[in-house]
């Protein structure tokens, strides 16, 4: 292997490991709304913004849909990371075909269960 690919591996590995710390991060937030305190404006924001991120249903207005039926949200988030994973799967198959699939595949669902 030449030292190009080797460098790009371990560029593409810190990217990942990154963005799966940042948005841990910020699911951590969504937590700290859950705290009845006044918090100030500029951390109010951060803190509202993080919800995003914490498969917060409620955000999305998402019993719109689903009904108000406690039962059927937790069932729909659930079924939320499997049903994401065909995607996933055409996803990594346009970009790496049918030659290295297995290995992607994999690495790609770990990466997406992890900033779950």
């Amino acid at each position: 292997l030449s030292k190009g690919a080797l460098s790009q591996t371990h560029s593409s590995l810190t990217s990942a490991v990154s963005l799966g710390l940042l948005l841990t991060g910020l699911q951590s937030l969504g937590v700290f709304d859950q705290i009845s305190v006044n918090w100030a404006n500029p951390i109010k924001a951060l803190v509202s913004f993080g919800r995003l991120f914490s498969l917060n249903l409620n955000i999305l207005k998402a019993s719109c849909v689903l009904g108000g039926n406690p039962a059927v949200g937790f069932g729909f988030r659930l079924l939320l990371v499997p049903a994401t994973l065909p995607v996933i799967g055409l996803l990594t198959y346009l970009r790496v075909g049918l030659r290295n699939m297995l290995p992607e595949l994999v690495n790609n669902v770990g990466t997406c269960c992890n900033i779950v």
